[in-house]
């Protein structure tokens, strides 16, 4: 038997649990190893697939799931076998009571021989329990039925239950589910003595004919009495040693007991009011109890409550008395409080008659101070620009008297879900006979880093839509001219230094993470004397905020070509009939809302593998792999995990290709239909 092996060098034993119930084969968890020293977490590169351990075994098949076992394994040769490991033994490991051990000998027998163990799913009738001082019981268990709790079997004598020496070392269990299971070979051996699991009116009973011989055990003899003689012959009785049990290891068993129940008798009335339970429960006694009148038991009744009910008087008395002092020290606290809070109350209406005056006063000349200051820096202003070291045009997308499409509008707004921004999309995009299909873009673009470049009859109406969806309406402008020839002519303005609307809008996004911020980079044809944009392109996306969003429009649709680039990141904006007639209707739009940034999605590992082949097979080089990935994450706000990979494929392109066409009436048609429609063809 497996459990009882001591060779844990020669033989591998393993313990673990069933994984699923069935009738005709079981497969295996191995958990740990056994070995002499312990056990060995089971290393997962050993079984590193699910079910690999296989057994037909009838120990363990029909087993519930989660049904802890012993086995050893030898390898599946059968041809066309699934599992690489098939079972050679099955045995059930051992239990050891770990609850028990630090128990009161009265709580333990009571447990073993009436509440009863929960063992869970084990069928073993054979456990450990711990008693102290490295002694331990091995005695057989039963149950009623079913799902029922285990305790002391038949065949095992209550008088005298064998007690062992516990091993060297201890039994080096291992936990399963808060079950603790001996290591294999770790069983007792070595009989130390026996202990009596006799119940205490049973044990009473034994004693009883004992000291008188014989005994009658009726209503009316002397047999129920524990009498302060018959304390004194027990004690007599422990004193002398006297035999009291025949059998071999029942005397010393029942001596240890007798000494306990001594100590019980003497010092504890509950003791004698469980005996006296027990007692009750003869069946001679109940039918003496049966046989009385009605009377009888109303004077019994009567008896009984004259006799308690001056003490339950004076206890409740007592009680009552406690409770009303404790009501009084309560009341006497808030009467306390309350009038501390009116003084309290009193002085803060003094102060604020006081202050009153004094902050009307402050208000009045606060107001006239700063009216005075905000002229004059009206006046400094305009002066600057007279002088020539301000250009209007330029600077003012980042002043308070900035033309009002050239800086951030203030509205009302309210928080938009991720969950909730395609369908507010939908709505937004109708309401402006735009196409649904133009904010994905933009919107898929610019949340993966992307510079988007907008052409076409419609821009004004895309970059309003997207801004009161993200954005809440607000969008600052930088109006682009030839004076820009490198990246760093974006951060501050060539000759002056002032930092532009793009570092201010840059260090807003850093300030405030949970918002997005939009910037529009308007006219980039107008700054072209240089071919600084692929430059600066590279460098916002390594380093931006990952809540800043950046757009781009141009006046010529010719040069919204996407130079020296992978992807196709124009976006064209022709609106067509349908912005004509959605003008018309005057449809109401909802209030502006800003969409919280959404969450990186976590990829399975089978959508990883998918969106893996299809992107690999593109080809490409620089750091397009990583720019493809991020399009594709900010995607799945939008599209599901197929369409999402489409679409990123989608947007590796000619550099004079857009990201979606539109057709004569605007309808926008995706790159990937383009595509199809040319493979049909040819």
């Amino acid at each position: 038997m497996l459990r009882r092996e001591t060779d844990l060098l020669g033989k591998e034993i393993y313990i673990g649990t069933t994984l699923f119930q069935d009738p005709r084969v079981a497969r295996l968890v191995p958990l740990a190893l056994a070995r002499p020293d312990g056990w060995r977490r089971v290393e997962p590169a050993r079984f590193p697939d699910e079910g690999n351990v296989f057994s037909v075994d009838p120990k363990v098949v029909r087993r519930p799931k989660g049904y802890v076992v012993l086995f050893t394994i030898t390898r599946n040769d059968r041809p066309g076998g699934r599992d690489r490991f098939i079972t050679a033994e099955v045995d059930e490991p051992f239990e050891l009571v770990r609850e028990l051990a630090s128990a009161t000998a009265d709580a333990r027998r009571t447990v073993m021989m009436e509440t009863g163990l929960d063992r869970n799913l084990q069928e073993e009738p054979r456990v450990l329990v711990p008693i102290g001082d490295g002694e331990v019981t091995f005695p057989r268990l039963q149950r009623s039925g079913p799902g029922a709790r285990w305790t002391l079997a038949l065949q095992e004598e209550a008088d005298r239950i064998e007690v062992y020496a516990t091993p060297t070392g201890g039994f080096r269990e291992f936990v399963v589910d808060d079950h603790a299971f001996a290591l294999p070979g770790r069983v007792p051996a070595r009989s130390v003595g026996c202990v009596n699991w006799q119940a205490d009116a049973e044990f009473l009973q034994y004693l009883v004919r004992k000291v008188r011989k014989t005994g009658t055990f009726t209503s009316a003899s002397d047999d129920f009495k524990v009498t302060d003689r018959m304390l004194v012959r027990l004690h007599a009785f422990y004193r002398d040693a006297n035999v009291i049990g025949e059998r071999a290891g029942a005397n010393e068993a029942l001596r240890d007991r007798l000494g306990e129940f001594l100590a019980k008798l003497t010092t504890g009335s509950a003791a004698l009011a469980d005996i006296a339970d027990a007692l009750h429960g003869h069946q001679e006694i109940r039918s003496a109890l049966a046989r009385l009148s009605e009377a009888d038991l109303d004077e019994l009744r009567d008896r009984e409550l004259a006799r308690l009910r001056p003490a339950l008087t004076s206890q409740i008395e007592g009680e009552l008395a406690e409770r009303y002092a404790e009501r009084d020290a309560v009341l006497g606290e808030l009467d306390d409080v309350t009038g501390r809070l009116a003084a309290r109350t009193e002085a803060l209406h003094q102060v604020e008659a006081l202050a009153g005056p004094g902050m009307a006063s402050l208000r009045e000349g606060l107001g006239s101070y700063l009216e005075r200051i905000s002229e004059a820096g009206s006046t400094l202003e305009r002066m600057a620009e007279l002088a020539g070291s301000r250009t209007p045009s330029g600077g003012a997308a980042a002043t308070g008297d900035s033309s009002p499409w050239a800086s951030a509008s203030t509205r009302h707004d309210r928080a938009l879900p991720p969950v909730e921004f395609v369908a507010a999309a939908e709505e937004r995009a109708k309401g402006l006979g735009l196409s649904v299909e133009v904010l994905r873009t933009l919107d898929v673009l610019c949340r993966a880093g992307e510079i988007p470049t907008l052409f076409g009859d419609s821009v004004e109406i895309a970059i309003r839509c997207y801004a009161d969806l993200v954005a809440g309406g607000e969008v600052a402008r930088m109006p682009l001219d030839p004076t820009i020839l490198g990246p760093d002519d974006v951060w501050r303005r060539p000759g002056s230094g002032e930092q532009t609307v793009f570092a201010k809008a840059w260090r807003a996004a850093s300030t405030v993470p949970d918002r997005f911020v939009l910037l529009c980079l308007d006219d980039l044809d107008r700054a072209s004397l240089s071919d600084w944009f692929p430059r600066f392109r590279s460098l916002y996306r390594g380093g931006r905020p990952s809540n800043l969003l950046v757009i781009a429009t141009v006046t010529d649709n010719e040069t919204a070509k996407t130079r020296g680039d992978d992807l196709a990141t124009r976006v064209s904006c022709h609106a067509g009939r349908r912005a004509y007639l959605a003008a018309l209707r005057g449809r109401e739009l909802p209030e502006a809302c800003r969409l919280v940034p959404p969450s990186r999605p976590t990829l399975s590992p089978d959508e990883r593998e998918s969106l893996f082949e299809r992107l690999s097979a593109i080809g490409g080089g620089g750091d397009l792999g990583r720019r493809l990935m991020d399009v594709y994450l900010a995607s799945r706000v939008w599209l599901d995990h197929s369409a999402a990979c489409e679409f990123a494929a989608g947007t590796v392109a000619p550099a004079d290709r857009p990201a979606h066409r539109s057709d004569a009436d605007g309808r926008v048609i995706p790159l990937n239909a383009t595509n199809e429609r040319k493979e049909k063809s040819s």
